[in-house]
């Protein structure tokens, strides 16, 4: 909501309370202090409508619970096995792909393979996908 100044016909003055959306006049005051109170007590009442809405919302959207419990989500651990099946190395010598190709072993764990490094999950499809390794 916005207050404007208007000057009428007779050369006095009042003040608008208009509001955001579309511009019309929801009440005119000859003094700025009553346009101004006029303003923060509609103000008022929108806030509290609006926060109503927002709760109703959130009630809605966890299942009519008022609260939402937030939990850590458990890291799922990946007990696939990795078969080497390149006869040596394909990676670029000195390279970050080479050094993770170095880590793997047969029969050792996804899991396990990705707490040895930070290594990204891509260079694990990377390899299953060109069949560098086989992962069960």
């Amino acid at each position: 909501m916005i207050i404007r100044k208007v000057k009428k016909a007779d050369g006095s003055k009042s003040f608008q309370v208009l509001s955001t959306e579309g511009g019309i006049a929801l009440a005119a005051f000859d003094t700025l202090k009553a346009a101004e109170e006029f303003k923060a007590a509609e103000q008022k009442k929108f806030d509290a409508k609006l926060a109503e809405t927002r709760n109703k919302t959130i009630e809605l959207a966890n299942g009519g619970k008022d609260k939402v419990k937030r939990t850590k989500k458990a890291k799922e651990v990946d007990n696939r096995v990795i078969t080497v099946l390149a006869e040596k190395n394909p990676k670029r010598p000195g390279s970050k792909a080479h050094k993770a190709f170095e880590q793997y072993k047969n029969g050792m764990t996804v899991d396990a393979y990705k707490k040895l490094g930070p290594y990204p999950e891509g260079f694990i499809k990377y390899d299953v996908k060109h069949k560098y390794i086989q992962v069960q």
